[in-house]
């Protein structure tokens, strides 16, 4: 499983909230994600690649952090996706890899459970809620996942032969880019954290 982390410095650069705020949402989600993978029986290693140095402590038997360098390349999703997938090559070359945003803020192992079921050792894509973009990227081994993130990413994808999995696995496509992503999230039920980061920090009744 990988898990990319932008520094909360420069995440949900898009979500309009105040820059104080912005920082402890970022934080709030990137936490319930690896809570979430955490407490599936289906995932077995977390792989966090970041230059975000608060989350070096997260390193534990059942995960990994690595260090990012978002800022030296062009292409920063992608490029962090194959720091993850370089270790698993050489760490986990006969297993599934998968990679999750840190943003998709309503993720349970349930949801989870969902997209690996109905993926089936396919390579599959699930299609962020927006439609055109990814959430999440699955591969049955780490050598047959190749990343394609960016504008219109699903269709890159999917012409990289991915399959689309989980249409109806709202918890596993909504990833938080806007103040309406955040106010469905709520709806659907936001992780602990961000349940308590979000009402003390910012308050959505009018959106």
């Amino acid at each position: 499983m990988v898990l990319p982390v932008k520094p909360w410095s420069l995440a949900k650069a898009r979500l309009l909230v105040p820059d104080s705020v912005r920082p402890l949402l970022a934080r709030a989600f990137a936490l319930d994600v690896l809570d979430a993978l955490r407490r599936s029986p289906d995932v077995g290693h977390v792989v966090i690649v970041t230059a975000e140095g608060g989350l070096r402590s997260e390193a534990r038997h059942d995960t990994t952090v690595l260090v990012d360098r978002p800022l030296v390349t062009v292409d920063p999703l992608n490029a962090a996706i194959l720091i993850g997938r370089a270790w698993a090559l050489t760490r986990r070359q006969c297993q599934p890899i998968v990679v999750v945003p840190s943003d998709v803020a309503c993720l349970t192992p349930e949801a989870l459970a969902n997209v690996f079921a109905e993926a089936a050792g396919r390579r599959g894509i699930v299609v962020d809620a927006a439609g055109v973009g990814t959430a999440m990227l699955l591969a049955p081994r780490p050598a047959q996942l190749l990343p394609a993130y960016g504008p219109g990413s699903a269709e890159a994808h999917r012409l990289l032969g991915y399959v689309e999995v989980a249409r109806h696995e709202r918890r596993a496509r909504l990833d938080v880019d806007t103040l309406s992503d955040l106010s469905e999230a709520r709806r659907l039920g936001l992780g602990a954290r961000a349940s308590e980061t979000e009402p003390r920090t910012f308050h959505l009744d009018s959106v």
